[in-house]
C-alpha cells in the first residue's frame, strides 16, 4: 500500500510540476520485492523492515510534497489527506484503507 500511494503522489506530484529531492522509484521497487519475498519465506522480521522503510520512502515523499505546495489542487489535497491516514492507521483503527 505505500509503495503504491508513493507511486501516485510522486505521479501527481509530476504533473504540477513539483520538483522532488528525491523519488525512491528504484528503492521503493526493491523494497517492495524484498517485502514479498520475506513474507513467502516466513522471514517476517526482515519483512517488517522493508515494510518500515516503504512506509519511510512515502512519508519523505508527502512531506516534501507539503513542503514545496503552499495551495494544493484538490487532486493533490486529497491523495496528501489519504497518504496521511495509510500513514497514522494501525493495526486496531477503525476504517482502514
Amino acid at each position: 500500500m505505500y509503495h503504491r500511494m508513493r507511486q501516485v503522489l510522486v505521479k501527481e506530484a509530476s504533473k504540477e510540476n513539483i520538483q522532488l529531492r528525491q523519488s525512491y522509484k528504484r528503492k521503493s521497487k526493491l523494497a517492495f520485492i524484498k517485502q514479498g519475498r520475506y513474507f513467502h519465506a516466513k522471514q517476517s522480521k526482515r519483512a517488517n523492515k522493508e515494510t518500515k522503510r516503504l512506509k519511510t520512502y512515502l512519508g519523505s515523499v508527502k512531506r516534501d510534497i507539503e513542503r514545496k505546495v503552499e495551495n494544493p489542487n484538490e487532486r493533490l489535497k486529497s491523495l496528501l489527506e489519504i497518504s496521511e491516514r495509510i500513514l497514522t492507521q494501525s493495526k486496531n483503527s477503525k476504517n482502514k484503507i
